[in-house]
Parts: structure tokens; sequence; C-alpha cells
């Protein structure tokens, strides 16, 4: 299924330097990347795609059950499918030399005789510009489709470790955002594992709202809903947003507090300004429910408590979806909970569920 704004937009990402639509017969390469991916984010391991091994890519799918398997038309022309791939290059850099390693040992050690098609594979999709060790540094794929309020999602979004701190990722998503309102859409979402917490963290220093944590995380930047910043003032952390246009002196937009949150107790204590109640009534809806959920995520992420009282998280499942920050603290519970049992490692904020400030 396909749009014709989306695919505009995909025109636009497919003239960008720093990006390269992954071609016919790719798609292995792709895929053991996007294993890379999940790997590094539920087992905490690092794994080279490049060196990646058929036995080992099975034996680590194998791991990862439901989440280790791949799209059943991730082999097929991207033309046919509900989102478009995309190589990630480090433009106007020389490449990290991940390309440069010997295609003739494994990372155990052994020759790789009996992976020749592996290796064929890496030397398509690695050096398909013909410049070794400028080949793709990471992945990203998006839709062909817009969802919700007219956004595109992305998936697959990885950088390799060697090519990362460069600001490459940021810059991607920069660029969709840039070509999806050149074409009328509002923006992207893209989901996160709460256990992933790298990942959060990078996303929330982006200054991506949360927009649902119903399934998973999911984090958006769309064009109706203002920046945002997050500061800490004491043991307080205050939300802002802009109020206005840059300012003669700073150079900078006007930041509008929105919500102050802190605790007392052990438990949240959570306020809205006296500002923000009045820049409120001339906001969307969204802008101060996505606010709480925004902010509450923040918190999260530095194991402040999330729950304000008895009634309050007499409430929590009613906002499973998203909302209060008492909805969030509940399905950490449930998000931790189902990582444990797939196995996965849970390296949490919160020691035990009574850090959320829960009764």
């Amino acid at each position: 299924m396909k749009d014709d704004l989306a695919l505009r937009v995909h025109e636009r990402l497919a003239a960008f330097p720093g990006l390269r639509p992954v071609a016919p017969g790719e798609g292995p390469g792709f895929r053991r990347r996007d294993l890379a991916s999940v790997v590094e984010g539920a087992l905490g391991a690092c794994v080279d795609p490049h060196s990646l091994t058929a036995s080992r890519e099975q034996e680590l799918r194998a791991r990862l059950g439901e989440f280790g398997q791949a799209r059943k038309d991730e082999d097929t022309d991207d033309e046919d499918m509900d989102r478009r791939r995309y190589w990630i290059y480090a433009t106007g850099e020389p490449g990290p030399g991940i390309e440069n390693k010997s295609e003739d040992r494994h990372e155990d050690g052994r020759g790789a005789g009996d992976d020749h098609s592996h290796r064929q594979e890496d030397r398509r999709d690695h050096r398909r510009d013909g410049a070794p060790g400028q080949g793709p540094v990471g992945t990203i794929a998006v839709d062909t489709w817009p969802t919700g309020a007219g956004a595109l999602r992305i998936w697959s979004l990885y950088v390799h470790p060697v090519a990362r701190r460069r600001g490459l990722a940021s810059a991607v998503l920069d660029t969709v955002y840039e070509a999806c309102r050149a074409e009328g859409l509002h923006g992207f979402r893209l989901d996160a594992y709460w256990t992933w917490q790298n990942s959060v963290r990078h996303y929330l220093n982006r200054g991506l709202w949360v927009t649902s944590w119903k399934h998973a995380l999911v984090l958006s930047r769309l064009s109706y809903l203002p920046r945002y910043e997050v500061r800490e003032y004491g043991r307080e952390l205050a939300f802002l947003v802009t109020a206005g246009p840059a300012t003669p002196a700073s150079g900078s937009p006007e930041m509008m507090p929105l919500l102050v949150a802190g605790s007392e107790g052990g438990r949240l204590r959570l306020r809205e300004t006296t500002e923000g109640c009045a820049l409120m009534r001339d906001q969307r809806d969204a802008v101060r429910l996505y606010a709480r959920s925004t902010l509450a995520l923040h918190l999260a992420v530095r194991g402040r408590p999330l729950t304000r009282g008895e009634a309050e998280w007499a409430e929590a499942d009613g906002w499973g979806d998203l909302g209060e920050p008492e909805g969030l603290a509940y399905k950490i519970g449930v998000f931790e909970r189902v990582a444990r049992e797939a196995g996965w490692r849970v390296n949490s904020p919160y020691a035990n569920p009574m850090l959320f400030g829960a009764p």
C-alpha cells in the first residue's frame, strides 16, 4: 500500500547524499544489521553484522524468538513493500573502516569457506559505491503510507558502533522530518522498547514527544507539537515549550514552563504552571496530553517517582495507552515483565516497582 505524498517523500530521501535505497539482492545485508540492532537492544551484546556467520545468525534469531524473525518480505524488491529501506552513509567522511576487516576470518576465528554466500553479499552491499572502506554505516526504513495524523513511521534505524557519535542518526531523522514537511505531512513516528534505555534516552535527547505507550513507547516529531526542553531546578524537573518567535536579545524562542514535577515522601508531585494553563487554552489538546506523557518518560529514565497517590494508582491501567504518569508506571511493569519472559536484558532505572511511588 502506498500514498502519493509518502512516495514523494521517498523521492526526496533517495536524493539525499547520506542515504541510498537498498537495491535488489541487498536484503540479507540489511537484515543482518537489523538483527545486530535487536541483539544490542534486547541482549546487550554488540554483534558486528559484517562478520556474522549464517550459523551465528540462526543461533541469535532462535534465541530472540519472535523478535528475531525476519519479515517475510525482506528479500523482495522495496517497490513491493509497505516500507522502503535505505543505507546510511557517512557523507563527506571516509568510512569507519569496518569493510577493511579480513573477510576470510569470522568472529569465532574459523575460515569463511562454508559461508561464501555471506561474503559475496557483504561485498555487494558494503562496496556497491566502489570505494572500499566507504560502504554504508547504518540502516533506516520508512513506511510508504501515513499513519495517524499524517505521519510516516520509521523502522530499523541503526548505526554501526564505530560510526556513532557523529550525529548520523540525528541527521537522518532531521532529513526524514524535513522531507515529510516539504510534502505536507506532519512528520514521523517510531517505536522504542522501554528496556532499550540507550535508544530511549537518545530519542528523548533529540526532543521527540511521547505519543503512545500502548504496545511500546511511540516517540514522534510532529509539526503541530512545539519544541520543548526539560530542565532541572534542584530536585524539580520543569517541562517547557516554545511560546513564540525568537527574541532579538537571545536569538532563541522564548520558552514557557508548562509542568513542574518534584517528589515528596517517595511520591510524585506534579503541577501545571499558571503560564502553562493560560498557554494551554490556545494550544491543541494533544499538546497538553503529550506534555504530561513526555515529562513522565523523562522522569522515568531518571528513576523518579511516577505515582502521586493511591487514588491515581488505582486508575493507572486506565492510562495504559497514554496520558498520566501512573499509566506509564503501570506499563513499565508490563514491559519489564514481558522482556524478562523473553530472556531480554532488563537494565531498569527502578530497582523495584515501589520506586515508581506506587502504594
